[in-house]
């Protein structure tokens, strides 16, 4: 089987087990794929779950000799499922939409998706889905990396964002902020102790001039 057929099965596994929550729904399977918004919603979902998987397949595999904290990856993993979860519920169940709220969550999940795939073909062999650092790890600092230091984290909480906004979740707008959002410093944190323990001074001025998540935003500071 084709590295391509793998991807759609994957991808299409990843949809069905994203709408699970269907099941305790009392709403009909043909009113719900009559939406616009439902074909909007899944086909966004599946362009970056393929994407992704596409994107990390053709790494050059880094060797990690050095990992902080193994099971962070799954937990963070587990949560966005959950958000995922949460968002479908109440879309499903809660159903109240406005075009223009339409257009907007897809154009910041198609935002997050961009800022993501960019940040992982830019490290390449230095992006690893647990914290970690390889072989001759080298630190990024240019392109996308000399906006903010984790634009793939960045682009996730965006994804998020957008897919609540677009499945007018307000539940899973409070799931990013109070679970979501805190894990993801937490892994940032976690991650940069590993870099300054290797890079030292470069690390330390990377950090003084580049912000953790948002560019040039006045409440930076609370990213730093």
């Amino acid at each position: 089987m084709s590295n391509k057929a793998v991807l759609c099965i994957g991808t299409i596994l990843n949809l069905l087990v994203m709408s699970a929550p269907l099941v305790f729904v009392d709403i009909l399977l043909l009113e719900y794929l009559c939406r616009p918004v439902t074909w909007v919603y899944y086909s966004l979902v599946a362009v970056f779950c393929f994407l992704e998987s596409r994107d990390s397949l053709n790494l050059c595999d880094g060797n990690p000799v050095k990992t902080e904290k193994a099971f962070l990856p799954y937990l963070i993993g587990i949560c966005v499922l959950i958000f995922f979860w949460i968002a479908i519920y109440d879309y499903a169940n809660y159903f109240s939409l406005h075009l223009i709220q339409a257009v907007i969550g897809s154009l910041i999940v198609v935002m997050g998706v961009s800022l993501r795939l960019i940040s992982i073909r830019k490290l390449n062999q230095y992006f690893l889905s647990h914290v970690a650092l390889v072989d001759n790890h080298q630190l990024i600092t240019t392109g996308i990396y000399s906006f903010v230091r984790h634009p793939s984290e960045l682009g996730l909480l965006t994804i998020c964002f957008g897919v609540a906004i677009l499945l007018s979740s307000m539940t899973g707008l409070w799931f990013i902020a109070l679970v979501l959002c805190p894990l993801t410093i937490y892994r940032i944190s976690l991650e940069e102790r590993l870099l300054r323990s290797l890079f030292t001074t470069e690390y330390e001025k990377y950090r003084t001039t580049t912000p953790r998540l948002l560019p040039e935003a006045s409440f930076n500071h609370l990213f730093y």
